[in-house]
């Protein structure tokens, strides 16, 4: 049964939304929800088929406005944030970007959804891709917040190993170089040098064998240190340490836990008007 057909103010022209089987289809992209049906009629995108067409898909949305139920196995929306994620892993970024402009404006995530495109954002600020990362970010304006992590949750595993890793590698270095002893003292009798001194320190074979091995094992666990630092940036998990410590100036977002200036009125990542007090409901 025919719905609605797109108009020319959008680039879906002539594409048609229809019915069946109980699903609201949109053509070429699968599944689409009452709720963001009326959403393209609130942007003037749509002609209905007739006119009580309007009220009763509005009713739908209506009673489906409580609770969102979507299949995601095959959800469209969720088909392109795994088609942007394949085409970043590959490295083919600029593909990844347009399967994420394919999500209608105003798109209402699911939790499904906001997860991807949240490991999605998280690679593309690792690999510095600005354009895929302000994509994802205005994706993610409004979308549900990923559930609170239980107290006293070790967070960044990697990042806390490397950096005992790295730590300790440092100190095991120095002590060997500047610290550790390769010299012995040579019984007077034995030296050619100073016989009032009763003898003189040379350097032992065996000593600085064991303060190269003790530099090379140093070097090496401060290498694979850095190793697990660099694969827990690329994941994102540093990002809870830089949360939790904000820079001089700066406060966290008490709606969205991001760093904003403490002087701002206004959060630049969720776009909602923060409180001076730094908690939600606090008086401006």
């Amino acid at each position: 049964m025919l719905i609605a057909t797109f108009n020319a103010s959008t680039g879906w022209r002539g594409k048609t939304i229809t019915f069946e089987d109980d699903h609201f289809v949109l053509e070429g992209h699968g599944h689409v929800s009452p709720k963001n049906i009326m959403k393209y009629d609130e942007q003037g995108q749509l002609v209905w088929a007739s006119d009580g067409m309007r009220a009763w898909v509005g009713s739908h949305a209506k009673a489906s406005a409580s609770r969102r139920v979507l299949d995601t196995s095959s959800s469209s929306v969720l088909g392109w944030v795994k088609t942007a994620k394949r085409y970043n892993a590959a490295g083919d970024n600029a593909k990844a970007l347009h399967a994420l402009r394919l999500v209608p404006p105003g798109f209402q995530l699911d939790t499904a959804e906001a997860q991807g495109i949240r490991e999605l954002a998280s690679s593309s600020r690792a690999t510095g891709d600005t354009q895929l990362l302000a994509r994802c970010d205005q994706l993610l304006a409004g979308a549900p917040q990923p559930p609170a992590k239980p107290r006293g949750e070790i967070s960044g595993g990697l990042g806390i190993i490397g950096v005992l890793l790295v730590i300790g590698g440092l100190l095991v270095t120095f002590y060997f170089l500047a610290v550790f002893d390769v010299s012995v003292e040579v019984p007077y009798e034995y030296s050619a040098y100073d016989f009032s001194s009763g003898g003189e320190r040379v350097n032992n074979i065996g000593l600085m064998n064991d303060q190269r091995n003790g530099i090379i094992g140093g070097v090496v666990v401060a290498l694979v240190g850095g190793v697990l630092l660099f694969i827990a940036y690329s994941r994102g998990e540093l990002d809870d340490w830089l949360k939790r410590a904000p820079a001089a100036g700066e406060r966290k977002c008490p709606y969205c836990a991001e760093r904003i200036k403490a002087e701002a009125v206004v959060c630049r990542h969720c776009n909602r008007e923060v409180p001076r007090g730094g908690q939600p409901g606090a008086v401006v």
